[in-house]
């Protein structure tokens, strides 16, 4: 894996279109285990499964920060997976989004978001005056074990 101090593999305030690719045992000191959406920027991540990635505070996978921040997260030709991603904070999970917005497309696979977890206990998704939206595939095709709204 990579080690930085924010986005431990990347960190951007640009829009990304698409951004394939698996993020496994990344590390940031600060936020952002594998990716840090910085201040209102936008990224489609697409079949990208994130695995076992660090975040000395918060966003163990994912931390993203801005009104106007997007991260959409598509599972285009194959299950995604976010799991074993963890964090030092209290305010951590495995996906982290301050203001902005998280989108979750299944598209008929399945989205699991399970076993992210900080020292003191487990919270998968978490939003800081941030919305979640669901692609319009059936429910069955999201997994969330613990979230914090």
């Amino acid at each position: 894996g990579n080690y930085a101090s924010n986005g431990g593999a990347i960190a951007s305030s640009a829009k990304i279109n698409e951004l394939k690719g698996n993020f496994i045992s990344n590390t940031a000191t600060n936020v952002g285990g594998a990716f840090h959406n910085i201040s209102n920027g936008t990224v489609n991540f697409i079949d990208s499964s994130f695995i076992g990635n660090y975040a000395g505070n918060e966003g163990g996978a994912i931390y993203s920060s801005g009104t106007n921040s997007v991260v959409t997260v598509t599972a285009e030709n194959k299950d995604v997976y976010f799991i074993n991603n963890t964090s030092g904070s209290a305010n951590n999970t495995g996906i982290y989004i301050k203001q902005g917005t998280l989108n979750l497309n299944a598209n008929g696979h399945k989205i699991e978001i399970d076993d992210n977890m900080y020292l003191n206990g487990t919270t998968n998704v978490a939003l800081d005056n941030g919305t979640l939206k669901l692609g319009q595939d059936s429910a069955k095709n999201y997994t969330f074990t613990k979230m914090e709204v």
